[in-house]
């Protein structure tokens, strides 16, 4: 599916785009828009094909939101496009018309594949993941995080654990449910805890 919208961003609390497995090949935002609150989603949304579209005199929904959007996804690893109409406003006829005429967009959506949306894995050193061993503490509760077959697991009690598998040296997704993951916290000497993603707000801090 190829997702195209107006006057709606794909950060809502439920987007279609996030369904597993990886719902949408693509999404283009037109002349879109996202609370500030829902900006964290764009972790979910950082392996899917994304081209954001907006006026630059745009009186109706502010184009920095857009440049906000862009800006929030790239810094979650994706890479989106993003096209600036210089002399066009919230017109969307105007808009939607430069848009569907432009033979690159069409041909970029067209090549689209949900199978390009899977995560890219790393893996990293031995040494690097043990820094990452010990006991954490989040919201009253007690998580272990151990290492099985070169991959990190995080145990949560009462037999539950979840392996997870690393995007950077620093950030991982679970496995089979890549739209959750943590990012870990560290100083230049130690680990300090982790944060999860896409909720940033739930974080961690490392016991021993």
């Amino acid at each position: 599916m190829h997702f195209i919208g107006n006057e709606v961003f794909v950060f809502n609390s439920k987007p279609v785009s996030f369904s597993p497995p990886f719902f949408s090949a693509a999404i283009s935002p037109i002349a879109g828009c996202a609370k500030e609150t829902d900006l964290r989603n764009a972790w979910q949304i950082r392996n899917i094909s994304v081209w954001v579209i907006h006026g630059a005199k745009d009186k109706t929904i502010n184009i920095n939101c857009s440049y906000e959007a862009v800006k929030h996804i790239k810094s979650n690893g994706g890479s989106p496009k993003f096209t600036v109409y210089q002399d066009v406003g919230h017109d969307l006829e105007e808009i939607w018309g430069n848009t569907l005429y432009n033979d690159e967009w069409y041909t970029w959506m067209l090549n689209q594949n949900r199978k390009n949306n899977l995560p890219k894995y790393i893996q990293p050193k031995k040494s690097i993941l043990k820094e990452y061993y010990g006991q954490y503490s989040m919201d009253g509760n007690t998580l272990s995080i151990t290492m099985e077959n070169e991959h990190l697991q995080v145990s949560l009690g009462k037999g539950r654990t979840r392996k997870m598998q690393a995007e950077s040296n620093t950030v991982f997704s679970f496995e089979k449910s890549s739209f959750i993951g943590l990012r870990f916290i560290k100083t230049v000497d130690s680990v300090t805890g982790f944060e999860m993603l896409p909720q940033t707000e739930k974080k961690a801090s490392k016991i021993n």
